[in-house]
């Protein structure tokens, strides 16, 4: 039997539960009228067990109905994701079960009563649930389906919506989107899903910023992923709606269903359900974005109403390309970044006029030419290009102009046009984090520290969960001469993410500052070895290596990175800096200059080079560069309040 196929068994139809009930013939679980999003892999088990409760259910039988024999999928992980997929669905617990139990080494026993064969209700009737307080009574979906009809058959969607508006205040509403559940049975689905659940915050992120927050796709998916129902993710992300939903594909087409979800109480305030053509996904985005400002009574701006509109058709394997490129680029290690970029490269050849492709390629050399993965002239050229032909196509598109001024301003020190465009994309998106993060980066480069420490914590709320945004908070506050309080907030994250190489290169840069030498040095050999192998991070440890007299060490990396395939003479220079040697420093920042060196943008603020200031030639350079110095690092004192 192939994945996707019906479960094993002879029933058919609906099957009851406790509060849930199961159509074995759509896929969908349903809790008191309402959809609950599990993708269709562990809607199949969950349907194996139910239709025989009581009885053991092995893995080999799972293992031969879903996978196959022959699967080159790694079953054990699959199914121990379908398994926590289906406890998290129902509420239930693998210590005390009320639903489905463990037998360890075999397999997986349904232990509630069921109820099998269940009569459908008819038409025009919703099913039996258990009601919702008075004050804001439950719609289930075979109710929303049959009040749609008539729109459905006009629009060509299923629909489910009552247009009054539920949120009265005028303060700013909050949103949270959790990732869009992929219920197509295809095993490698994350890509998709969570792309559509990116784009989705970005349209509902452009609608009215000034009365709309909307909290960003990586914090809202670790608090998904680790269980927390609504009422938990609302509290913990101080959030007045939850949107949530699935997306089913099958044969060029795409059922999308959304529903949203008012904190307070946890009640359903509007749902609606799309069945489209995969090329309208772009639409369908702008009208189910729309549909929720009406629902919490924001305006959409003219400017956006009228981008929504004129929403473009997108290619389906062009953009089912781009949504891959978009996974591997956030991972945000170099192996994801190239990968991206050969993905954005064939949905460009499928379809040369996909905006957001052309974007994303932008934003890919940006990163990687940060990372000195890629020269200083292949960002210049490739990335601008693809940055501006992006513009060309939708000169509205936020993440074009963000990437363009990265571009501009730490490639080419552009920095008033730099910040020309950082400035549109914040007035077209303000709820990208990634463009608050980038825009950090060109205020501290120009001795805006405290601008920079005001991007970098907008970045932070919109997205608090972000590894990367995190970092870019703690750099931040090093950069500000916040040594203690950037030591504290990379020592944080790393016990979030305990191997983030980005949190421990950080950890390393506040420790030296504090002058904790070799707590620096234990911070930054752990960073180097899980980055693998790149310049940034060998740099610093071999200028670590040099202040704390380990001078054979430290040449040892200055030789690799004089020889590296992509130099970088700021890194170089940094290196020397360590060893004492102002003549070699000097000398490679002027290279770096000579180079148009992207690494040197900090040279104005960074505290590892307060031993040159006061030189006539060093002042010249930072003056060359175009930077100003912060006042606290131009005095070679950090910065106290």
């Amino acid at each position: 039997m192939q994945q996707g196929e019906r479960p094993i068994g002879e029933t058919s139809g609906l099957v009851r539960f406790g509060l849930f009930e199961l159509d074995l013939e759509s896929c969908e679980l349903r809790k008191k009228g309402r959809l609950v999003p599990l993708r269709q892999q562990a809607v199949t088990i969950l349907g194996m067990l139910v239709q025989q409760p009581g009885r053991l259910v092995t893995r080999e039988q799972i293992r031969e109905q879903l996978w196959g024999s022959d699967t080159v999928v790694e079953f054990d992980q699959g199914l121990n994701n379908c398994i926590r997929g289906i406890r998290t669905a129902l509420q239930d617990d693998a210590q005390s079960p009320r639903y489905v139990e463990t037998l360890p080494r075999r397999g997986y026993r349904f232990i509630a009563p069921v109820a099998t064969d269940v009569p459908r209700a008819p038409a025009g009737e919703a099913p039996p649930a258990t009601p919702a307080p008075a004050t804001r009574p439950w719609l289930t979906w075979g109710t929303l389906a049959a009040v749609g009809l008539v729109a459905a058959i006009v629009l060509g969607t299923t629909v489910g919506r009552v247009d009054a508006p539920v949120a009265t205040s005028t303060d700013r509403v909050r949103l949270a989107v959790l990732p869009f559940v992929d219920l197509s049975g295809d095993a490698q689905g994350d890509y998709f899903s969570l792309g559509l659940t990116e784009e989705v915050i970005a349209a509902l992120g452009r609608l009215h910023p000034e009365r709309l927050g909307v909290i960003a796709r990586t914090t809202v998916r670790e608090y998904a992923r680790n269980g927390n129902d609504i009422a938990a993710i609302g509290e913990s992300l101080d959030v007045d709606f939850v949107l949530e939903g699935s997306v089913r594909r099958s044969n060029g087409r795409a059922r999308i269903t959304a529903e949203l979800i008012e904190v307070p109480g946890q009640t359903q305030v509007w749902a609606d359900s799309w069945d489209r053509e995969l090329s309208d996904l772009l639409v369908v985005q702008g009208e189910l974005a729309r549909a929720v400002a009406r629902r919490v009574r924001v305006s959409v701006r003219p400017d956006i109403e009228a981008r929504l509109t004129r929403s473009r058709l997108v290619e389906p394997e062009a953009h089912r390309l781009y949504l891959q490129g978009r996974y591997h680029w956030n991972r945000g290690d170099i192996p994801g970044l190239r990968r991206s970029l050969e993905l954005y490269q064939q949905a460009l050849e499928r379809q040369p006029d996909h905006a957001l492709a052309w974007a994303a390629r932008a934003h890919s050399y940006v990163i990687l030419g940060d990372y000195v993965a890629v020269s200083r002239d292949e960002v210049v050229q490739q990335g601008t290009a693809a940055a501006r032909r992006a513009l060309e196509i939708d000169e509205s598109l936020a993440e074009a102009h963000s990437a363009l001024g990265a571009i501009l301003g730490y490639y080419e020190w552009r920095w008033e046009e730099a910040e020309r465009h950082f400035r549109r994309a914040l007035e077209l998106n303000p709820s990208s984090p990634t463009a608050h993060w980038l825009y950090t980066h060109l205020l501290r480069a120009t001795g805006r520290v405290d601008e920079a420490l005001t991007e970098a914590r907008i970045a932070r709320d919109l997205d608090p969960l972000s590894g990367l945004i995190a970092c870019n908070f703690g750099t931040a506050l090093y950069y500000r001469g916040d040594f203690e309080a950037s030591r504290d907030e990379f020592a944080a994250q790393i016990e979030m993410e305990p191997d983030s190489p980005p949190a421990h290169l950080g950890l390393g840069y506040a420790q030296i500052a504090l002058g904790e030498t070799e707590a620096a040095i234990a911070s930054l050999e752990r960073a180097a070895a899980g980055a693998g192998g790149s310049p940034l991070f060998d740099a610093t440890l071999a200028h670590t290596y040099a202040l704390a007299g380990r001078e054979a060490l430290a040449r040892e990396g200055l030789a690799r990175l004089v020889s590296a395939p992509v130099q970088s003479p700021f890194l170089i220079s940094l290196v020397h800096v360590g060893l004492g040697d102002r003549e070699g420093a000097l000398r490679w920042l002027e290279r770096a200059w000579e180079q148009g060196d992207q690494r040197a943008r900090v040279v104005g603020v960074d505290p590892r080079f307060d031993d040159l200031r006061g030189d006539p030639r060093f002042e010249e350079l930072v003056a060359r560069f175009g930077l100003r110095p912060a006042a606290w690092a131009r005095a070679g004192e950090p910065r106290v309040e």
